[in-house]
């Protein structure tokens, strides 16, 4: 299993199951869903996606990844995932975020961000059609946005908080999507994947 930048792996991660059957992992082969609990994997669309997980506190200015760090072109100061990793949650009271690895060639590195007078889809701020989030600044409403491979991004809402981390108690897609925009006021995610 590939390793985090923090040098531990996620192997199992804890995802409330959002129609209400409790903690399941990403990890395993079980059924799962629809409220029974079990094991849930990523929906093979986005396979690319892996299950190394780390979590970026942009509270913590020795433990969090600044936009300007490897990345080009340089955007000051903002809250980024560290370059090869996508967000699939956040905490934005904690400034906490969920980012996940992408397994996949090529992975671009062309960022863009996207103000709030940016792109509007599904009721919020997201990213450019076919970019995924990889970071943000909610005081300026802000999203840092990244292309991902050639494709068609299917999006979803997943709305008011209703894919839940256990682990670190913050919203996030559902397994197997990457963020593409959010509503901080309405706690709605637009969860992306091909």
């Amino acid at each position: 299993m590939a390793q985090d930048p923090r040098g531990t792996a996620s192997a199992a991660l804890q995802v409330e199951d959002p129609g209400g059957g409790g903690d399941t992992g990403d990890t395993g082969g079980g059924t799962g869903g629809g409220g029974t609990g079990g094991t849930t994997q990523p929906p093979p669309a986005f396979a690319f996606l892996t299950s190394t997980v780390y979590y970026d506190n942009g509270d913590q200015p020795n433990y969090s990844t600044r936009c300007n760090n490897g990345y080009t072109p340089f955007v000051p100061n903002y809250h980024c995932c560290q370059p090869g990793y996508v967000m699939t949650g956040v905490s934005v009271n904690d400034n906490m975020f969920r980012c996940t690895f992408v397994n996949a060639q090529p992975w671009y590195y062309n960022r863009v961000a996207d103000n709030a007078n940016g792109t509007h889809r599904n009721g919020m701020h997201v990213c450019p059609p076919n970019y995924f989030m990889v970071g943000m600044s909610a005081q300026d409403n802000v999203l840092i946005c990244q292309p991902g491979i050639p494709g068609t991004v299917i999006e979803s809402v997943d709305a008011n908080g209703a894919t839940r981390d256990t682990g670190k108690n913050l919203h996030m897609c559902p397994l197997g999507t990457a963020m593409t925009g959010i509503n901080v006021n309405k706690n709605d995610f637009s969860c992306g994947r091909y």
